[in-house]
């Protein structure tokens, strides 16, 4: 294998950051702890582990779906994608670890709610016992990591077996692989989403919920996914790269923020449109609490992409894609931040409280991990897989 690139010195910046965001973000984090409490510490471990495994499993739905459709377009960068696959690894182990103080995390935890002797009986937590409880819960979770965990290193090490002896029987391979992994995301994808996050607050359901969490992580791993190829062209590393590629690209970062703000809207407007107090109570948490922090989310995740990307040139500017990518990552990051935090500290009785030093040292820690690992798997590879069989077409497209 040519792994020429993995001695190029422009690895040493991100290396120096990654480390640097590690090492900053678990002091902060440890700081954050006795400045803001157990509560706000544990939240935030889940928030963010819940963001990043969530990219690592949209970059294996890239991969996937893309097989799938015989897509050729993507293959001068999908080294990116595989990188970012692996972090399902790291992501998944301190999700589970973070899970381990379940009760901390999830109201619906507590046997009392669920007794009908106790002063804290809930009827309706009760009710929905049989599939929230933490037997139940603990062995979904473990089982929907572990699969992803399985099909991520099916799919990579299938790859690297394609690139070595350019047999196209590792591509068959991959095509099946690739089609049982869509069958169970569509899936798991969707109950992880209702555990982890939309269970934060018991009382309250969103039917589309699954599909709204997969808008959020989807356009965020684009938005990675665009940063890594530009530094890769920028430095040489990857020469393969051309203004077709980054079109395409801004064309997905741009098509996938609609696909966002059109199930953010419909979830919001159904909900205060039948103006049942069990769906309009998590709205109006979020609305009265944290309403600055509500309409940036629009402008960040929306209006912003959807302005700067609206035409073709744009689409090719590097500049302007980074802007994008960067305005698309600050808002999911504080979308997480709405999504799983005002919930756990309600449930808690507690007074409300911001994105505070805590969240910003677990925030840094995982942003350091996830340019580590993705990194280091880009230098182990060829950067390139000449031997897959759209390769050339890679090269020689035009949109």
């Amino acid at each position: 294998m040519n792994l020429e690139h993995a001695n190029h010195r422009a690895w040493k910046k991100p290396l120096q950051l990654s480390i640097g965001l590690m090492a900053l973000g678990l002091v902060a984090a440890i700081i954050g702890y006795f400045v803001d409490g157990h509560v706000h510490f544990v939240s935030s471990w889940l928030t963010y582990s819940v963001f990043f495994l969530g990219m690592g499993l949209a970059a294996t739905f890239f991969i996937a779906v893309h097989t799938i459709a015989h897509g050729g377009w993507q293959v001068a960068f999908l080294r990116v994608p595989e990188a970012l696959m692996i972090f399902v690894f790291p992501a998944g182990v301190i999700l589970l670890l973070s899970l381990l103080d379940i009760h901390t995390l999830y109201h619906w935890s507590h046997e009392e709610l669920i007794n009908p002797d106790s002063e804290y009986y809930d009827p309706l937590i009760a009710h929905k016992s049989k599939w929230l409880n933490v037997p139940f819960f603990s062995f979904r979770s473990v089982t929907y990591i572990v699969l992803w965990m399985i099909f991520a290193y099916w799919l990579r090490n299938l790859s690297q077996k394609l690139d070595e002896t350019g047999n196209l029987r590792y591509w068959q391979r991959i095509q099946f692989v690739s089609g049982l992994f869509l069958a169970v995301f569509a899936v798991t994808s969707t109950l992880a989403a209702f555990d982890w996050v939309m269970s934060t607050d018991p009382h309250w359901y969103s039917t589309l919920f699954g599909w709204y969490l997969f808008a959020v992580v989807w356009v965020s791993m684009i938005a990675v996914i665009v940063l890594w190829v530009l530094w890769l062209r920028k430095h040489g590393i990857n020469p393969h790269i051309r203004d077709e590629h980054l079109h395409d690209l801004g064309k997905y970062m741009f098509g996938f923020s609609i696909f966002w703000a059109y199930l953010w809207y419909s979830q919001y407007m159904l909900h205060w449109y039948a103006n049942i107090p069990e769906e309009t109570a998590w709205h109006l948490l979020r609305f009265k609490e944290h309403r600055i922090l509500f309409y940036l989310i629009i402008v960040l995740n929306f209006a912003i992409p959807f302005f700067a990307l609206m035409s073709r040139s744009a689409k090719r500017k590097p500049w302007v894609l980074t802007f994008v990518a960067f305005s698309i990552l600050t808002g999911h990051v504080l979308e997480m931040w709405l999504l799983v935090q005002p919930s756990v500290y309600h449930a808690h009785y507690l007074d409300h409280w911001t994105f505070s030093i805590v969240d910003l040292g677990v925030l840094s820690f995982m942003a350091g991990l996830f340019i580590f690992v993705t990194m280091r798997s880009l230098r182990r590879a060829p950067i390139v897989p000449e031997k897959h069989p759209y390769f050339k077409e890679s090269l020689t497209y035009k949109t």
